[in-house]
């Protein structure tokens, strides 16, 4: 089994009373509780979203069970941690 099928935590970041996984590697944006829900951080929401979230702290991570090779993310919360600034 490849690193690509290991599990991978992202980052939470909530904009506009919504949370996202933060998937940093492909620019995506995965609505937590939907993660079927994918916004491009390029597209003009996932802009919006980077903005709103500018100076806030990461309090908590979530998990993709799944890995990589089929994409989509089980959202599961991992508890709080050291704050990471956005």
């Amino acid at each position: 089994m490849g690193e690509d099928n290991e599990p991978w935590l992202f980052p939470i970041a909530k904009a506009f009373g919504t949370e996202y996984l933060v998937d940093i590697e492909h620019r995506e944006f995965r609505q937590f509780n939907n993660p079927a829900y994918v916004i491009n951080m390029h597209s003009e929401r996932g802009r919006r979203i980077v903005k709103e979230c500018l100076g806030q702290q990461w309090h908590g991570f979530g998990l993709d069970k799944t890995g990589l090779e089929n994409r989509d993310i089980v959202g599961d919360r991992c508890g709080s941690r050291m704050p990471a600034e956005a």
